[in-house]
């Protein structure tokens, strides 16, 4: 279901993988909002939507949270991580997201969401850079992890 959702343009999975990860999460802390692994532009046009956020969309419904839609970025194009090493996806990442509005999650407690955790490079990057712009504290979640 992750790949069709991911790869194959059914994004109509969005509310059924949110109800699947709602179901299977513990109880959350308070939160104060929810913010989605961005996808480069580029990126976004040749798929034309960001599986992330759609994920995130829903589950922030659900919560009742704030979707923080433009305030994490990818700011730099990089090659897919699937199939790059540990140290190349490392390097892969090193400064590619920034934040947009630091003023939204400054003292904020955020829930960021991905797809599917693999080596966790790309919510390490992203956790990090929103920590860096003031986050008070970032919980992740995602629907899958690879092992």
């Amino acid at each position: 279901m992750i790949g069709a959702f991911k790869y194959h343009g059914k994004t109509r999975l969005a509310r059924p993988l949110a109800n699947l990860f709602l179901e299977g999460i513990p109880a959350l802390p308070r939160l104060d909002g929810i913010v989605a692994v961005p996808l480069h532009q580029g990126r976004l046009r040749d798929r034309t939507y960001n599986q992330s956020l759609l994920l995130a969309t829903q589950i922030g419904r659900a919560l009742n949270l704030d979707l923080l839609h433009h305030t994490l970025i990818k700011t730099m194009e990089t090659p897919p991580q699937t199939g790059l090493t540990r140290a190349a996806r490392l390097k892969n990442l090193r400064n590619a997201f920034s934040v947009n509005h630091p003023d939204r999650i400054r003292g904020k407690r955020l829930l960021l969401i991905d797809d599917v955790l693999t080596t966790g490079t790309t919510i390490n990057e992203s956790s990090r850079v929103l920590h860096k712009h003031g986050a008070q504290c970032v919980y992740v979640g995602t629907l899958a992890r690879m092992v």
